[in-house]
This record gives structure tokens, sequence and C-alpha cells, in this order.
């Protein structure tokens, strides 16, 4: 990644630069916004581990002159950065860095969630066929579903690993679930099969609606597959009979 490697290279160059006063390097300069800019890079470990530290680093002290914290309260700072980022040169370089950035958002969000009771598939086992296809199910406080039209869900899964190997994710659209089960907040990648069955439940249908509706729309689809997935996640909570 030349672009990358260049960019890296001119913030060390400007940051060590005394006639630089103005702008991102100004203010990564500023003691009292090294905390906005350390909670940026906290936020989105993932953006980090991509572009490394020192990178990092130099495009949140530009996100904070851009947006500034309007709250001493850190833990959910940086709510803009994903479509800040989108428009940066670095998403050149790095088409699916955005969505990345999306989705470290979304495991934020997650963590910092209210709590809930899950509905799992202990329960889900305790159910007839015919009763389940007519509940409404509402999901978990803590669930967030993403769609992206580049393979970031994988791409950002795969950086969950300590030492990542060689990363060539199939270039396709492609979905995330984020939830938190038993406390820990874990991440998928779903199909679009799954993604519509998640978008249907939000809306209010009920399972079996759900169900027809995206097996209208993704015939290959295996929706029992795409059901047995969200309710293991923990990604639901109450449910509710049809009357």
């Amino acid at each position: 990644m030349p672009e990358l490697a260049a960019f890296q290279q001119d913030f060390l160059r400007r940051i060590d630069d005394p006639s630089v006063v103005r702008g991102g390097v100004a203010i990564y300069r500023n003691t009292s916004l090294l905390g906005a800019i350390t909670a940026i890079a906290d936020n989105f470990p993932t953006v980090a581990q991509i572009i490394g530290s020192e990178a990092m680093r130099a495009v949140a002290a530009e996100f904070v002159e851009a947006n500034p914290p309007r709250s001493p309260i850190l833990a959910d700072y940086g709510a803009e950065f994903p479509c800040w980022l989108e428009a940066h040169p670095l998403a050149e370089e790095l088409p699916y860095l955005a969505g990345v950035a999306e989705i470290d958002r979304l495991r934020v969000e997650s963590h910092l969630a209210a709590d809930a009771p899950e509905f799992g598939l202990e329960d889900l086992v305790r159910l007839a066929a015919e009763d389940w296809a007519r509940c409404r199910v509402t999901l978990h406080p803590a669930t967030r579903v993403g769609w992206f039209a580049v393979p970031a869900p994988s791409i950002w899964l795969a950086h969950l690993v300590a030492t990542p190997g060689e990363i060539a994710p199939d270039w396709r659209p492609e979905g995330i679930l984020i939830a938190r089960h038993d406390g820990a907040v874990s991440g998928w990648v779903i199909d679009g099969c799954g993604h519509r069955i998640l978008h249907g439940l939000r809306l209010g249908e009920t399972v079996g609606q759900a169900a027809l509706a995206a097996s209208r729309l993704y015939p290959a689809g295996n929706i029992s597959r795409a059901f047995r997935k969200i309710v293991a996640s923990g990604a639901l909570t109450s449910l509710k009979m049809k009357g």
C-alpha cells in the first residue's frame, strides 16, 4: 500500500516540523485533546490495526479537529467517524475502511446497550413449529445489524484474530450481525437471507412472515440455518404470540 505508507511518513514529517502550528497536527500536540484522540483509536481498534497506530492517531487528530467531543465522557465518542472516514483520502486506498469503522462503532454501541433477557436455542426447542412461526420477536437492545457493498464484515472478523494471515475475501456484498451473549459482544457474517429476516423482525413481522419474505427474495437461502444463527447469537429477547 504505497499511498498508505506515504501518508504515514508525511504525518511523521509534519509532526516534527516546528513550523506547523495549525490543523490536525497542531491538535495532536494539544494535550487537552489527546484524550479525544486516544478515544477514537480505542473505539475503532480494527481501523487502527489496519492502518497502523501512528496513522490512526493522525487520522484521529484530523477527526477531532472537525468533530470535537461534546461531552467529557468519551466511551461513546466517534459516532460520526465512519461517515467522516468515507470521505478521507485513505478510503481511496482502502475502500472497505469506512465499513470496518462502522462495524467497530456497532460493537461499541452493543457494549453500551441496555441489558435484557435473551431468547436462546433452549427456549426455541420448547416451541412447536407452528407457534414459532406465529411469534413476533423483539431484537435484544444490544443487537446491531449492518449491510455493506464490500466484504467489510469478513475483513473485520479476520482482524479479530491475534495474527491474521493473508486476507482474501470474496469481493461481494455481505452483512454483519453484532450481538451480546452472556455479556460478550461477538459478530457474525450474514448473507442476504439472514439480513432480510432480521430486517423483517425489526419491522414487526412474525417469524413466518419474515421467513416467507426472505425465501422469496433468496430462494437458495437456508432459512432454518439463518434462524438458528440468529437465535444462538443472543440477538433476540422477548417474543409475543400473534393472536
